[in-house]
């Protein structure tokens, strides 16, 4: 529609589900699972593309629960023109004897616009998980006009280093 963004493509698979409510002129679209969170063997890829005057809010309803057993999660954006990205991602849970390996690649183009929110709690902390995890690989790659312009990654292994330490 003229002046509003919506989705033109739009596919949930056996791991995640989308929505689309509608919500002013932005694209509006909440990625769900059917269990609540990542378990043993879970992999889910989302593959995003904003073309040129798109407006995109992305975000979960809830916490992403890591579940006992190695899982990964995969996101990629691609951002053309002024496109602008919102990703607002809910607190990643890693649940106690849980593996993660999480990959966010945004790839943009000069005038693209791009917000990510990304936080991690140490655990089910009222169940006294507190980084009981075996292992988070994190990973969040920004490009623009294919120059890397951020590369952050975060391994953690509490059972080796302590979480909490400075250094």
């Amino acid at each position: 529609m003229r002046g509003k963004s919506s989705p033109v493509v739009s596919r949930s698979n056996r791991l995640l589900k989308l929505f689309h409510p509608l919500v002013g002129r932005w694209c509006h679209t909440i990625v769900t699972s059917y269990g609540g969170g990542l378990v043993d063997g879970d992999r889910p890829w989302l593959s995003v593309v904003c073309g040129p005057d798109t407006r995109l809010y992305l975000t979960s309803p809830g916490f992403t629960h890591v579940f006992k057993g190695t899982a990964e999660q995969h996101l990629q954006a691609d951002l053309r023109g002024d496109a602008v990205l919102v990703c607002h991602n809910p607190p990643l849970v890693p649940h106690a004897d849980s593996k993660l390996r999480q990959r966010s690649h945004f790839r943009l183009e000069a005038e693209s616009s791009l917000v990510v929110i990304d936080w991690l709690l140490p655990g089910r902390t009222a169940r006294g998980e507190h980084f009981d995890y075996e292992e988070l690989e994190l990973e969040l790659r920004i490009e623009c006009d294919r120059q890397l312009l951020l590369l952050d990654r975060i391994s953690s292994r509490p059972g080796q280093q302590d979480p909490c330490s400075p250094a």
